[in-house]
């Protein structure tokens, strides 16, 4: 997948980037914000950056190179990938998964289909909504601020991975997205504290995601 800052060599398409961290000119040595590469996946997420030259894909908490695009609640807290893997199982009501596939979907879309382990989405207005029993108390949640929730968790995995601060990033969404779909992940990455460098379609970013 592309990261860091648009790529000004027509011949190779959006493989400039930042390499790695990089420290502050004459700022004591303090890294700058980097930015990263997000494959965000239907069924699970992953996150680079450009490190020595090549495009490395940053292992999660779990030491693994992808992590489950699932969000949970409970009584206590929010649980995001690989902490919500089991949730479908013990807490299937109040766990999300596939947001992307419902990002500007009308309620007529989604209305008959069947939700196993899955919030289930309701209408607000013509927009959908999901009810999560959470703390305590029902609290409503439009898809794209779950899926906030996941790229800030692709965030926190690259800056603990890094080492720096983390603030831009490209994303990587299915060619088939419209301009709502696309603003909905641009809403979503900025609620996550990202500003958006590029979306690339998903057949680029397999290319460096494999």
């Amino acid at each position: 997948m592309a990261v860091g800052r648009r790529n000004t060599d027509r011949r190779q398409p959006g493989l400039h980037a930042p390499r790695g961290p990089r420290t502050t000119a004459g700022g004591g040595g303090r890294p700058r914000p980097a930015a990263i590469g997000i494959d965000f996946g239907t069924s699970k997420c992953c996150v680079a950056a450009v490190r020595d030259g090549r495009v490395d894909v940053l292992e999660n908490e779990l030491e693994q190179r992808t992590t489950p695009s699932f969000v949970a609640f409970n009584s206590q807290q929010r649980l995001v990938g690989s902490d919500a893997l089991d949730q479908p199982v013990v807490n299937c009501a109040n766990t999300v998964y596939a947001v992307k596939s419902f990002l500007e979907r009308t309620y007529d879309e989604v209305k008959d289909c069947y939700f196993p382990c899955h919030i289930q989405p309701i209408l607000k207005g013509h927009r959908i909504e999901y009810v999560a029993h959470y703390k305590n108390r029902d609290q409503r949640l439009r898809p794209e601020q779950v899926a906030a929730m996941l790229l800030g968790k692709m965030k926190d995995i690259a800056e603990s991975s890094l080492g720096c601060p983390v603030d831009r990033a490209v994303i990587s969404v299915p060619a088939s997205f419209g301009n709502a779909q696309r603003l909905a992940v641009k809403y979503a990455a900025q609620v996550a504290g990202l500003e958006i460098l590029e979306l690339i379609n998903e057949t680029t970013a397999a290319q460096y995601f494999g």
